[in-house]
């Protein structure tokens, strides 16, 4: 990004969250925002400095955030459920190889501006992929009663700019996830790609922008498709995964 000196003020003998750390994390670099997006408040004093940034990694259609494997599954990345993306929870990478479904048809990363209507005291936009955070935001105001989001990586599970759900359902999460452990758990019937709730109004969890009809996605190939909102669900949700065999044709999208 030839941000040579911030480069320079990495220190990778500290954590992210290390003092020596704060001048190179502490810094906005426009091009990880959207000139459609609104910029949010600075992060509150005494916490976790969190530049924004208005795009996110693709994972897969399962939910790797709240839940993960039992007993030795995985033991060795902390027993996480892996995605069928190309981004994932745990220590992990994909060579190019591994993309069977093709780098032109596998979306890599998307847009998650800020919603139209969310105060700016709402500090989610920071590039976090081990979990998700729960509102309101650092300091308790500004923020929406029962919000829960992650935000370095997101899903295309829920529909491309579907709406955020405010409403508290989202309080369980980590135990039983937002609407049941039988509804958003990995394997279980429905499941949560096909749980309708999930679908249209869990907004948090997948891309939105400010764009009118869409967003932008940066595919394997180093293409940039706007898609729209009006996208057939199984096609969006197709672009996720990187080796599940789905056929997707050059005008479906």
């Amino acid at each position: 990004m030839e941000q040579n000196a911030l480069s320079a003020s990495l220190n990778f003998a500290g954590a992210y969250n290390s003092v020596r750390n704060f001048t190179a994390f502490g810094n906005k670099i426009n091009s990880y925002n959207c000139p459609s997006d609104t910029p949010n408040q600075p992060s509150p004093a005494g916490s976790i400095l969190a530049p924004q940034t208005s795009y996110a990694g693709v994972v897969g259609l399962t939910d790797i955030y709240a839940f993960g494997w039992g007993g030795t599954l995985n033991a060795d990345r902390c027993n996480t459920i892996d995605s069928e993306g190309v981004f994932g929870k745990a220590n992990m990478s994909l060579t190019v190889a591994a993309i069977t479904d093709g780098t032109s048809n596998t979306a890599f990363v998307g847009e998650q501006s800020q919603f139209l209507n969310e105060p700016p005291g709402s500090n989610f936009n920071f590039n976090y992929v081990g979990g998700w955070f729960a509102g309101p935001p650092w300091g308790g105001t500004g923020g929406w009663p029962g919000d829960a989001r992650p935000t370095g990586v997101l899903s295309m599970v829920p529909k491309l700019n579907s709406p955020a759900n405010t409403t508290g359902a989202q309080a369980a999460i980590g135990s039983a996830g937002p609407f049941g452990s039988t509804q958003y758990s990995f394997g279980n019937t429905p499941g949560f790609a096909n749980d309708p709730t999930c679908t249209n109004n869990l907004g948090q969890w997948g891309f939105r922008s400010h764009h009118a009809g869409g967003g932008n996605f940066l595919f394997g190939d180093g293409s940039v498709k706007f898609l729209k909102n009006t996208t057939n669900l199984a096609v969006y949700r197709a672009t996720a995964t990187v080796s599940l065999g789905e056929i997707i044709s050059a005008d479906s999208l």
